[in-house]
C-alpha cells in the first residue's frame, strides 16, 4: 500500500489517498482538533450502500481490507 496523494484543507485536515492491491484506492483522513486529533480510516475498498450522493457508493463494494491494510493506514497517517 502506498500513499498516492495527500490533500490538505485550510483547517489543517489532511486526506490521504492510498493505492492498494487490486488497483483499488482508499482514503484516510486526519482531523486535528483543539483537545484531540481524529483519524478516519477505511475498512473496505468501495461501499455496498450505494447512496446516491456518495461516489464511493456508486462504485460499489470491491473488497474488505486486510488487518494489515487497516493498521497500515494508522501508521502512515
Amino acid at each position: 500500500m502506498t500513499i498516492a496523494n495527500v490533500f490538505e484543507s485550510s483547517d489543517a485536515t489532511r486526506r490521504y489517498l492510498f493505492d492498494i492491491e487490486g488497483s483499488h484506492q482508499i482514503e484516510s483522513v486526519w482531523i486535528p482538533e483543539e483537545h484531540r486529533d481524529t483519524i478516519c480510516i477505511s475498512s473496505q475498498a468501495g461501499c455496498p450502500l450505494a447512496c446516491d450522493f456518495c461516489m464511493t457508493g456508486v462504485i460499489g463494494l470491491n473488497r474488505n481490507l486486510s488487518a494489515g491494510e487497516i493498521v497500515g493506514q494508522v501508521i502512515a497517517v
